[in-house]
């Protein structure tokens, strides 16, 4: 096989911490995107006809009610806690981020000493 062949190294499964209801990811859609998306309400039978009852993710459904960026920054604490990674490996992934993807992630202490990481 030429050198320049993408491999699978490896393959693994994980179910996120979060085990969330379908009506309840329906409704905090609503909630968020009623306001600014015109007739938002014509996309809600989406959420009924999916044939999905639950769904898993990495944050709790409130994480979603109140802004974010990535460009705000996370501590490292924030980003094993939602990806459920070891702290090793959030590490090996920004620095992916930035030599094989390209993206410039800065980190800056804070007042107490804790790293944040951004993207620049």
């Amino acid at each position: 096989m030429p050198a320049n062949c993408a491999k699978i190294l490896s393959i693994a499964t994980a179910t996120p911490p979060y085990r969330l209801a379908q009506t309840d990811i329906a409704e905090m859609a609503r909630k968020i995107f009623s306001d600014t998306v015109e007739d938002f309400s014509r996309f809600l039978p989406v959420y009924q006809n999916a044939a999905i009852d639950t769904r898993y993710s990495s944050v709790p459904l409130e994480w979603y009610e109140s802004p974010s960026s990535l460009r705000s920054g996370a501590t490292l604490t924030q980003l094993v806690d939602a990806t459920g990674w070891q702290k090793h490996s959030v590490h090996g992934a920004l620095a992916n981020f930035k030599t094989k993807d390209g993206i410039a992630i800065v980190s800056t202490k804070t007042d107490g000493g804790e790293r944040v990481y951004k993207i620049a």
